[in-house]
């Protein structure tokens, strides 16, 4: 996910903060809490974005929402951005501190989707070969199903992408067959 400067700017400054305090760990939980609420809510998402719901509805509204789940420094953090109008900008901000920890921490995140569901015998193989590529750093594995795939599995990483599905690998004999330079077109 591509975060723009100024959600990257404010999950500097929770992060420098939540480093001078001693509660990396406690904000990274809670800004996890808050980008999955705001991932999996669109309601809220469309709360936040209307401009007719004035910013102390809005605040009343998070406070209802994660005050119970959060840490205090969190709580009047989503209060200065929403008293500085930046609440569009929330899932977003959330989604840059995660990421600024994880780099912090060194947790490199690896997504693997198959064609079914695998066990936690394979996934924990499969961490522990991702991880011998990476000296030094920790690999969180996110898994997916995409029945599409047929089989194979098709893993992300960073900006980079390995297919080894079966889907793909008929795609490319297909291609071959329909792009076959050896038969002279007709």
């Amino acid at each position: 996910m591509q975060q723009s400067r100024l959600a990257v700017r404010y999950a500097k400054s929770l992060l420098d903060l939540a480093t001078e305090q001693k509660s990396v760990d406690a904000l990274f939980a809670d800004m996890q809490c808050v980008f999955n609420t705001c991932k999996n809510n669109v309601e809220l998402l469309q709360v936040l974005n209307s401009p007719i719901i004035h910013a102390d509805k809005k605040i009343a509204i998070l406070s209802a929402i994660f005050n119970a789940t959060i840490q205090p420094i969190t709580q009047s953090f989503i209060a200065l951005i929403v008293k500085k109008g930046r609440e569009a900008k929330l899932y977003e901000i959330s989604a840059a501190f995660i990421a600024l920890v994880k780099e912090l921490k060194q947790i490199k995140t690896v997504k693997i989707t198959t064609a079914s569901a695998i066990n936690d015998s394979i996934k924990q193989q499969l961490a522990t070969k991702i991880a011998a590529g990476f000296e030094g750093k920790t690999v969180e594995l996110e898994t997916a199903m995409n029945a599409d795939l047929i089989g194979g599995f098709v893993i992300e990483m960073d900006d980079k992408l390995y297919d080894a599905s079966i889907r793909k690998e008929l795609n490319d004999i297909k291609n071959q067959f329909t792009n076959n330079s050896y038969i002279s077109k007709i």
